[in-house]
């Protein structure tokens, strides 16, 4: 699974007036989780989390 991040700026007190930038793509993720306003991303393992910011 891959999670694209959209809308990105550079600090984030910054007020957009348009959509952003667009951010990163992290790859190699199993699993998201929501819970009591926390969201999780979860990785098969250490190894994939580092992959998947550099990929």
């Amino acid at each position: 699974m891959q999670l694209h991040l959209f809308h990105g700026r550079t600090t984030s007190d910054k007020s957009l007036q348009d959509w952003g930038f667009d951010g990163p793509t992290i790859n190699g993720i199993t699993g998201l989780t929501g819970t009591y306003g926390g969201i999780y991303v979860h990785f098969e393992n250490e190894q994939d989390l580092y992959k998947g910011f550099l990929n």
